[in-house]
């Protein structure tokens, strides 16, 4: 074995600077986030995790609460026609 000891080292490599000057994302464009989204009118919110880009995700989850009100009005619709014949046949 290799009795081995620091003794300096250097400050300035090319990896300090590379890494100082590059851009910053925006927050929408980070990857490996963890998030909440908060709503407007009540107390609720979500906390997800995400491996892709954070306004990839959101926007799934945009897609999914439109697809989730759609089924509702569909069975509401579905509801209140039954109800509708229901009352003009009685």
């Amino acid at each position: 074995m290799l009795n081995c000891k620091l003794a300096f080292t250097i400050p300035n490599t090319l990896k300090n600077f590379i890494k100082k000057d590059k851009d910053k994302l925006e927050h929408e464009n980070n990857q490996n986030v963890v998030y909440k989204i908060s709503y407007d009118d009540c107390d609720a919110s979500y906390v997800g995790q995400t491996k892709r880009q954070l306004k990839t995700r959101i926007c799934e989850y945009i897609t999914d609460i439109n697809k989730q009100i759609l089924i509702i009005l569909q069975i509401l619709i579905k509801f209140l026609s039954l109800r509708w014949l229901f009352l003009t046949i009685a």
